[in-house]
């Protein structure tokens, strides 16, 4: 049985996106130290972006509050499984700074301003104005 620093290791380099869901889930579940910190740098970059959903769910298992303005992201710009979950996330974290509720504010403000979104998006940015007004 791997370490978790070699699970961590392989769910970072592996190309196997079965293997890296395998992975994913299993160190979540385990509530494994260092993987939120993984599972940002995953959600980030660009040919993972299928995967985006499965990695925000993943992400859920932990406190979730440090990665507040990645959720906001995530409903801002992910598809509409990601955002979905992303904003389930959003309505479990406890605790939130001025800060953070200030820039998120800002961000659902401007976004709600443009007029292209999908419905499901309008639905999201509009709760979430409800959530933080």
């Amino acid at each position: 049985m791997a370490t978790i620093q070699a699970q961590l290791a392989e769910l970072e380099s592996t190309p196997d996106p079965i293997r890296r869901m395998e992975l994913a889930f299993s160190l979540a579940d385990a509530g494994a130290d260092g993987l939120p910190e993984l599972l940002v740098r995953l959600i980030a970059r660009p040919e993972l972006a299928s995967q985006r959903a499965s990695f925000v769910h993943c992400l859920g298992q932990f406190d979730c509050s440090p990665y507040f303005g990645l959720l906001i992201e995530m409903i801002l710009k992910g598809n509409a499984e990601t955002a979905h979950i992303a904003f389930e996330i959003i309505g479990e974290i406890e605790h939130l700074s001025g800060a953070d509720v200030e820039a998120a504010f800002q961000q659902i403000e401007k976004a709600r301003q443009r007029t292209d979104h999908p419905d499901w998006r309008r639905d999201f940015l509009d709760a979430l104005w409800e959530m933080f007004e």
